[in-house]
C-alpha cells in the first residue's frame, strides 16, 4: 500500500460522512469547515474478538464577512391615497411573527422546500385593515424574526438551516409594502429578545465581528451583523429602539396626560394576567407590547383618575407546533407535529384623542379581520 493511501482512505470517508448528511462538497466553503476529528472506537465483533473501527466527525460554523448579506432593497411605489381628514391620531401595533421557515427535504428524491412557520395570511390580513384605517404612527413590538437556526436551544430537527437569508428579506419586504402603503407615517421598531440571538452567536464564535461597520457608512448605519443592517431598515425610514430589555418607544410625552409605553416585553405569566403584571411594573403608563402571544388586556384607574391600559398583542405566527417551542416537535419522518398552542393573532388600532386613547384589538381569525361590515382577507 503506498504511502498516500491512508489519506486517500480518510478522504473517502469523508465525502461518505457528508453525503450521508446531505451535504455536498460544494457547500463546504459556503457553511465553513472549523474541526475535523477522528478516533478509534473499540468494539467486539461476532466472535466475541475486539476490533479497532476509525471513526470521523466533523464541525462546521457559517463563514460571515463583515461586509457580507444585507436583504436586497425592495422597490418602493408609494401610496397615491389622500391622507383621512380627522380630528384625532391613529396609532397601529403588531408583534411576533416569528418571520422563518422549516427547510423540509424529501429523503427519496432530496427535493426541498421552505415553509413558513410566520402567518402569511395574518400578516396579509393585517396589512390591509392598516391600509384601511391609515394610521399615523406604526409600530413593530418586535420578535418579527425569529432566527430559529441561532437558538441556543438543543436542537429538535435539522430543519432552519441556511433560513435565516429569506426569513430577513421577507421582514424587510413587509416593512417595505408597510412603508409604501404609508408614505408619510411613522414606522417604529422595538428591540426584541429574538434580535439577541444574533447577538449572542457573534460574540459567542464571531467576537472580532462584533460591532464591524460596512466600509463606507455613514453615523446613521448599523453594525453589519445586527437585525436593522442585515433586514436593511436605512431605505424604509424606520424608527429603531435598539437595546432589548430596555427598548421601548414612548408615544404621548407631549401630553399632559399619561404616555403610552411601546416595549417588546420579558415577564410572562402562563398562570394569571401578563398584562395585569406589566401594569403594576409600570404604574403610571400606558403598556403595549408583545412576547406572550396571546390577547391580554388590563385596565386600571390611578389615583389622578386616569385610565391606564397594559394590553399584550397577539402574534403573527403560526399557531399549531410550526413554530419552535417547548410544546413543538417532529415526528419519525422529520415532519412537524400538529400541536394546536394557546395563542392568538391579533392587532391593535389606538385612537389618540389629545391624549385620551381607546385601545381596540382586532382579532385575526383563519386570516380574516373583521370590522364595521367589512372584510380584509389574508387568504
Amino acid at each position: 500500500m503506498s504511502e498516500r493511501q491512508p489519506d486517500l482512505d480518510r478522504l473517502q470517508q469523508l465525502d461518505e460522512l457528508l453525503l450521508r448528511q446531505g451535504i455536498d462538497l460544494s457547500d463546504i466553503e459556503e457553511r465553513g469547515f472549523h474541526r475535523i476529528n477522528y478516533w478509534q472506537q473499540g468494539i467486539k465483533n461476532a466472535d466475541g474478538e475486539h476490533e479497532a473501527h476509525d471513526l470521523m466527525g466533523v464541525e462546521l460554523r457559517p463563514t460571515i464577512t463583515p461586509d457580507g448579506w444585507q436583504a436586497a432593497a425592495a422597490r418602493i411605489t408609494p401610496s397615491r391615497a389622500n391622507p383621512p381628514k380627522r380630528d384625532y391620531r391613529v396609532i397601529a401595533a403588531f408583534s411576533d411573527a416569528q418571520i422563518d421557515y422549516r427547510r423540509i427535504i424529501n429523503p427519496r428524491t432530496q427535493e426541498q422546500h421552505l415553509e413558513p412557520i410566520h402567518d402569511e395570511k395574518a400578516m396579509r390580513a393585517a396589512r390591509l385593515f392598516f391600509k384601511f384605517m391609515q394610521p399615523d404612527v406604526l409600530v413593530d413590538c418586535g420578535d418579527m424574526v425569529d432566527y430559529a437556526g441561532l437558538s441556543n436551544h438543543p436542537d429538535k430537527n435539522d430543519h432552519f438551516f441556511k433560513t435565516v437569508a429569506p426569513s430577513l428579506q421577507r421582514y424587510h419586504d413587509y416593512l417595505a409594502e408597510l412603508r409604501a402603503d404609508h408614505p408619510n407615517s411613522e414606522i417604529h421598531v422595538v428591540d426584541s429578545n429574538h434580535n439577541l440571538r444574533l447577538r449572542k452567536q457573534v460574540l459567542r464564535y464571531l467576537p472580532a465581528l462584533y460591532d464591524v461597520y460596512q466600509a463606507g457608512s455613514d453615523d446613521e448605519d448599523y453594525p453589519v451583523l445586527t437585525t436593522p443592517h442585515l433586514a436593511n431598515f436605512k431605505p424604509l425610514d424606520i424608527n429603531y429602539h435598539a437595546g432589548y430589555g430596555a427598548a421601548e418607544y414612548v408615544y404621548g410625552e407631549e401630553y399632559d396626560r399619561p404616555p403610552i409605553l411601546f416595549k417588546h416585553g420579558q415577564i410572562v405569566r402562563s398562570n394569571g394576567s401578563t398584562a395585569a403584571a406589566e401594569s403594576k411594573k409600570n404604574p403610571e403608563t400606558h403598556v403595549v407590547r408583545g412576547h406572550g402571544h396571546r390577547t391580554e388586556r388590563h385596565t386600571r384607574t390611578d389615583r389622578n383618575g386616569n385610565y391606564l391600559t397594559s394590553l399584550q398583542i397577539g402574534a403573527l405566527c403560526l399557531r399549531k407546533g410550526q413554530v419552535e417551542g417547548y410544546h413543538s416537535s417532529v415526528d419519525d419522518r422529520n415532519q412537524p407535529v400538529e400541536h394546536q398552542e394557546d395563542w392568538q393573532a391579533s392587532v391593535l388600532v389606538i385612537e389618540d384623542y389629545d391624549g385620551n386613547y381607546n385601545f381596540t384589538v382586532h382579532d385575526i381569525i383563519d386570516g380574516i379581520i373583521r370590522y364595521q361590515g367589512r372584510e380584509f382577507d389574508g387568504n
